[in-house]
């Protein structure tokens, strides 16, 4: 199943995203900061890494169409998430709140007040989605 295709009505519309200031250059800058985050935090950044395994580049390509899909109804990723992150060893529950930290933090430091809001409602709903999917809730 694809969940980004199929939950597509939950994007905000293109017209709506762009009057708050949500647009591809900031959803690049979002996934950017945020991977760096990930990498570097001392829990998290092994388990991408044993996934990754240093080849970074097509995870963060990857990841920044997911986001323009997710905020700008793009439709340019085609995936599954949930596949993906149930097969990542040592995921816990305490790690989905981790994961959710640092991406306050890079939306935060991204967008204005308003639209990280609406950026990390988006965030947080997909990271309860995934820590069930996972068997972390």
């Amino acid at each position: 199943m694809n969940l980004v295709r199929k939950n597509q009505h939950y994007a905000i519309p293109r017209g709506s995203a762009a009057s708050q200031g949500i647009d591809a250059e900031k959803i690049a800058k979002l996934v950017t900061r945020f991977y760096e985050d990930v990498r570097n935090d001392p829990e998290l950044g092994p388990i991408f890494e044993r996934r990754i395994a240093g080849d970074w580049d097509p995870h963060l390509d990857k990841m920044r169409r997911f986001w323009r899909t997710i905020l700008l109804a793009e439709g340019s990723y085609r995936g599954n998430p949930m596949a993906v992150h149930q097969q990542l060893d040592g995921l816990t529950p305490d790690l989905f709140g981790r994961w959710i930290t640092l991406f306050t933090a890079a939306a935060e430091d991204t967008f204005a007040p308003e639209p990280a809001k609406v950026v990390l409602g988006k965030a947080t709903r997909m990271a309860r989605a995934l820590s069930q999917a996972t068997g972390c809730a």
